[in-house]
């Protein structure tokens, strides 16, 4: 299953799946105190930026996309 995260546009992080968590990751407690940008690696800022002035600023939504998040480093074993 593929991982979902929903996210405002001041980066907090709305809504999620098991897959993303599982992902990533953290945990449900943990991913409450993180932004979308404290997970997603300075390469990606600029190509962000972009997306969220050509499509989301203009057609209110963005078109499905790939990328890479920084994984919790330490694993989570519950």
């Amino acid at each position: 299953m593929d991982g979902f995260v929903f996210v405002s546009m001041d980066g907090i992080i709305k809504e999620y799946n098991k897959s993303f968590l599982e992902m990533i990751g953290y945990t449900r407690e943990e991913i409450l105190k993180l932004s979308y940008r404290d997970l997603t690696p300075a390469k990606w800022h600029s190509f962000e930026q972009n997306i969220v002035e050509r499509q989301i600023l203009t057609q209110e939504y963005s078109e499905v996309y790939e990328k890479e998040y920084r994984k919790r480093m330490e694993p989570y074993s519950p």
